[in-house]
C-alpha cells in the first residue's frame, strides 16, 4: 500500500510558492516580444459565427485569437476609432 503524504497542504504551499511571479507558464508561451501586451477578454458570440471563424482559423492556419484581434482592429478602423 502506498503511503499518503504526510502534509499535503504544506506540499501544495510549497508548490505555489515556486511559481514564477511573471504570470507563470502560459505567459511564456504567449509573451511576443516587441508587440503590445495583450488583456485577456471573454464574450459570446453566436455559434455559426464561432463555428465559421474556426473553419476559416484552420483553412488559413492563422490562429482563432490573432483573426478576432485582426478583425476587431479592421472594425475600429472602419469606425475612425483610435486606438
Amino acid at each position: 500500500m502506498s503511503k499518503p503524504a504526510a502534509n499535503l497542504g504544506a506540499a501544495l504551499n510549497r508548490k505555489k510558492a515556486e511559481k514564477p511571479k511573471d504570470g507563470g507558464v502560459a505567459s511564456t508561451f504567449r509573451r511576443d516580444e516587441g508587440k503590445a501586451p495583450m488583456k485577456k477578454a471573454t464574450y459570446e458570440i453566436p455559434q455559426e459565427l464561432h463555428r465559421a471563424l474556426n473553419l476559416h482559423a484552420v483553412s488559413t492556419g492563422v490562429p482563432m485569437r490573432d483573426l478576432v484581434v485582426k478583425y476587431i482592429a479592421e472594425g475600429l478602423r472602419e469606425d475612425d476609432v483610435k486606438y
